[in-house]
């Protein structure tokens, strides 16, 4: 199980200060009764401080309790941004953490990944968003992406280092986003901007939130290189549904209606013709894609009466 393998690498780095919330968003299989029953035997976390499940509704903490892993149930699917903002309440209420590491649970931690975040995190002041770089759980050395730039113009995010050598950055940069996979978040920040806004459900929330981030402190997150995180699902180059298509659609015009107005227009009209150009580059085009790309007109509407940047900046989600 992806979750079990995670939490192991996170055992493995042997760190007393952490904490783990682990949240499922009301999975529809076994894995939570799975998870549960690993969690509560594993010998290891139970000498780093134990376990405890709860649900969110009620998170029932037993007073002074201060487990090493809280198993955390969500109660329904409202989407990655949902489950993300659940463990962080969690985080800052019951153990007032001084930073949240959120990753994905199809993650695999390098020894060193965790303490090169602290030190990165330390030498600015606690006052940025990091990510780390992502690479190729079968290829170690493979970057999958060190972050992400933003085409305006043509709405599509560029990825940073896409297969290239890890082994070529070391030093800490600048970027427009981080990767959702794995984003470090300072205390100081979430208390500044907010939690991420749940309204996404699926694709740009991790984008939106570092883009608020710059909005409103006028900094940008920073890739940490050398803090390397193995991604097993990202490796896939799979096909994406119908849905997730219109997901996409959705929250890119949502996305640009609220930072960049001005772009929005031809990324309204521009966009479907990328997303056609990229399916036939991966072998999906058919006419099909065609209804889809050219839906996306329709779909993407919906998504103009999102919140302003104006009223963004006035008000955290």
């Amino acid at each position: 199980m992806d979750t079990v393998a995670c939490v192991e690498s996170i055992l493995g780095m042997q760190s007393t200060s952490i904490r783990v919330i682990v949240c499922d968003n009301c999975s529809t299989d076994d894995s939570f009764v799975e998870m549960s029953k690993f969690f509560s035997r594993n010998s290891n976390i139970s000498e780093l401080g134990g376990y405890l499940e709860v649900d969110v509704k009620d998170c029932d903490f037993n007073g002074s309790a201060d487990p090493f892993l809280t198993l955390v149930q969500v109660g329904e699917n409202n989407g990655y941004a949902a489950g993300n903002n659940a463990g962080i309440k969690i985080a800052l209420s019951k153990f007032n953490m001084r930073a949240i590491w959120i990753l994905n649970n199809d993650t695999i931690l390098d020894n060193r990944a965790f303490h090169e975040l602290i030190n990165a995190s330390n030498r600015f002041g606690n006052e940025y968003i990091l990510g780390s770089a992502l690479c190729d759980l079968d290829s170690p050395n493979k970057i999958q992406m060190l972050g992400g730039r933003l085409n305006k113009m043509l709405g599509v995010p560029i990825k940073i280092g896409k297969n290239k050598d890890i082994r070529s950055y070391a030093e800490i940069f600048d970027v427009d986003y981080v990767c959702g996979a794995s984003i470090f978040i300072p205390k100081e920040v979430i208390l500044s901007i907010g939690v991420m806004d749940e309204r996404y459900f699926l694709y740009w929330e991790e984008t939106d939130y570092c883009f608020r981030f710059s909005f409103i402190t006028g900094k940008k997150p920073k890739c940490v290189p050398t803090s390397v995180v193995f991604h097993k699902e990202g490796a896939k180059v799979g096909r994406r549904t119908f849905t997730q298509r219109n997901l996409d659609a959705i929250n890119c015009m949502r996305f640009f209606t609220r930072f960049f107005p001005i772009y929005a227009i031809s990324v309204f009209f521009i966009k479907p013709v990328v997303d056609i150009y990229s399916a036939a580059k991966n072998g999906e085009l058919s006419l099909s894609w065609f209804y889809i790309s050219w839906h996306w007109f329709f779909v993407a509407i919906r998504a103009s009466k999102s919140t302003s940047t104006r009223k963004l900046l006035d008000k955290k989600v």
